[in-house]
This record gives C-alpha cells, sequence and structure tokens, in this order.
C-alpha cells in the first residue's frame, strides 16, 4: 500500500503532466500557422538560425563545416541525458494531440530541438557577433516552440532544453577559445571575431607545405606543431569571416 507521502508526489506529478498537457492542447489551433516550418524544421535548423548572420554553406561552407560538428556534438549530449529520463510524449497521455508530424521513438525530455537550437544560437553569436545574440536567440526559442504546436513536446521540454543547449555552447566555446568570454575574440571596431588561431593557442601552418608534406621534411614536420582537423576547419572559418565580414554585419 502507497504510503500518504508517495501519493502526495505522485498526486503533483500528474498535476504537472495535465498542465504541461492543456498547454499543448492550447497551441493545437494555431498550428498551420507554422505548418510550413515545423515540417522543414524537422531536418533543418541551420538555415533558420544563421538569418540575422547572413551566412550559408555557399558563402562560408567551412563555418559551416564548424556549425555541423557543434551540431553532432551536442545532438550525442542530448541523446544520453534523453534515454536517461524516458520522458512520455504528449500523445502518448492523450489522442486529443494528434500531432502534425511522426512522433519521434525517443524521450520527450529534454527538447532535442530547443538544446541544438540554443547551442548553435550561443555559438554563431560568438563567432559572428561577438556575443550572445538577441535575434538569433529568438528564432532558436521559435524553433522550440515549433515543436510543441506541432504536439511532440512539452513546454517544459523546450524550456530546460533551451538551458541545456546554452550551457553546453558555452561550455563548448570555453573550451574551444581558452577564456572565459566571447568579447575578447572580437575586434572592437567591426564587432567580428578576430583571431580565432591564437584564441586556440595554435600558430598558423603554411596551408600548401601542409598539402605537400613527404618524407623528406618528415623532421621538420615533428619540430612543428601539428594541425588537427579542428584546427584546420577553424583556420578556414577565420578567413572566411574575414573575407565576409560584410556579410555578418
Amino acid at each position: 500500500m502507497a504510503s500518504p507521502r508517495h501519493l502526495k508526489s505522485q498526486n503533483k506529478k500528474n498535476s504537472v503532466w495535465k498542465d504541461q498537457l492543456e498547454l499543448v492542447l492550447a497551441k493545437k489551433p494555431y498550428r498551420n500557422d507554422r505548418l510550413s516550418e515545423i515540417v522543414i524544421q524537422q531536418t533543418d535548423i541551420l538555415s533558420f538560425l544563421t538569418v540575422p548572420s547572413n551566412i550559408s554553406p555557399q558563402t562560408h561552407p567551412w563555418t559551416f563545416v564548424f556549425l555541423s560538428a557543434v551540431h553532432a556534438a551536442v545532438s550525442r549530449i542530448e541523446f544520453r541525458i534523453k534515454n536517461y529520463f524516458s520522458s512520455p510524449r504528449p500523445n502518448e497521455l492523450t489522442s486529443e494531440v494528434d500531432p502534425v508530424i511522426q512522433t519521434p521513438a525517443h524521450s520527450s525530455y529534454p527538447s532535442g530541438h530547443a538544446t541544438e537550437s540554443f547551442c548553435l544560437a550561443r555559438v554563431l553569436g560568438a563567432i559572428c557577433f561577438g556575443g550572445r545574440h538577441s535575434e538569433t536567440e529568438q528564432i532558436a526559442m521559435r524553433i522550440a516552440h515549433n515543436r510543441e504546436f506541432a504536439g511532440v513536446h512539452f513546454p517544459i521540454d523546450s524550456i530546460e532544453g533551451a538551458k541545456l543547449g546554452i550551457w553546453v555552447g558555452e561550455h563548448f566555446l570555453s573550451k574551444l577559445k581558452k577564456l572565459d568570454s566571447a568579447s575578447i575574440l572580437t575586434d572592437n571596431r567591426t564587432g567580428k571575431v578576430d583571431n580565432w588561431d591564437k584564441i586556440v593557442q595554435w600558430e598558423p601552418i603554411d596551408k600548401s607545405a601542409v598539402g605537400n608534406q613527404n618524407g623528406n621534411n618528415s623532421s621538420k614536420n615533428q619540430s612543428q606543431k601539428e594541425a588537427t582537423i579542428l584546427d584546420w576547419i577553424i583556420y578556414e572559418l577565420n578567413n572566411e569571416l574575414g573575407t565576409h565580414g560584410g556579410d555578418n554585419a
């Protein structure tokens, strides 16, 4: 027989689920206004998040390689947390939700779209604007909310996912830059990222020399710091943002 404390805790938990479910159902009449975004954002959030910075895979291919790496990394983190909580989806509590897209089979909490969007928004803010950027984060929040309108997430999933995404984004930037503040990265006159190579404590390399490595200069190469894949991406990213700096205003 359940103890009074257990029953009280269970009743409180049921009340939370009920409140969250009502918030999801309240959004149902407004789905059509966001349906096109909801469908596209199932597989693409970067094209929305990069609108304020005006970058694309065509103009800044290496920047997108870097962002894709960040996206993949945060996804792995979020899925470990999802697996731990194994939280039900809204349509598992009532058929009234009737999602407009296929409901993912994994845990609802925390929202992956919210986690990924806010992580990427934080990173984009740092590399394109010198810090957190409100317009980019507003887009991240809309992406998260769209999942609620779609009927596949509760608001609490989005709220906690956003917190997680910002934290992970800050963590990535801190490790990457070896600094606590993104603002130190930027040129005060332009607000653009200035010396990524110094931030990661990496000496710029001669690209042509790397392309022509052979046994004859192996001893010379051993005396130099070897460029990692991430170093190379950041080198190219820095060049792109410097070359296309006007695009990010």
